[in-house]
């Protein structure tokens, strides 16, 4: 067996290599888009009037061992449409003159460098009056997404996609934090 192996050393070296380009390359990672964190559709109980500023921390912009990683910038986005959208505040304010903040720090994102683990992402989610400085919400929200989606046109085959699994977790993530806000009573 040993005489075999050393007879075909090159052989084996030679298709290790090649495995492994194949699953850097299949591995790399694309960007997070702001798009694909955009909830669909939001249950909103109740808007509130007034204006909102957003504030978003603990994103990365990226990662030491490639990963896809969400930043601020790109969630802020994200949850900025989804708030245009759902029309849970009046509007959006840039300075400090809102009547409500919302902070989203982003705690765990939590993913395989290798194989096809599970996307958990945990939120830390706050609202506050401005007024008072009052938190009148807060929840740390954490969402789970397996990855595997079909694709287009192919309802039956699975294929995995982290990148994208990261999206629907934030998406799942911002659709459950306003739902909640808009529940709260001021």
């Amino acid at each position: 067996m040993l005489k075999l192996i050393r007879k075909n050393a090159n052989r084996i070296i030679l298709v290790v290599v090649i495995v492994g380009l194949l699953l850097f390359i299949g591995c790399a990672p694309t960007k997070v888009k702001p798009q694909g964190m955009i909830p669909e559709q939001i249950v909103v109980f109740e808007k509130h009037s007034g204006s909102v500023m957003l504030h978003v921390d603990g994103g990365r912009n990226e990662h030491s061992m490639q990963l896809p990683v969400i930043s601020n910038k790109v969630f802020l986005e994200a949850l900025e449409t989804a708030i245009k959208q759902s029309n849970i505040f009046q509007t959006i304010s840039v300075g400090q003159n809102a009547d409500f903040r919302i902070n989203a720090f982003i705690f765990n994102l939590t993913q395989a460098f290798f194989g096809r683990a599970p996307i958990d992402l945990e939120i830390a989610w706050q609202l506050i009056r401005m007024d008072n400085g009052k938190t009148l919400w807060r929840e740390s929200i954490v969402t789970s997404e397996s990855g595997f989606f079909p694709p287009a046109g192919e309802s039956g085959s699975q294929s995995y996609n982290k990148t994208r699994a990261i999206e629907k977790a934030a998406q799942q993530n911002i659709k459950l934090a306003l739902e909640h806000m808009s529940k709260v009573k001021f």
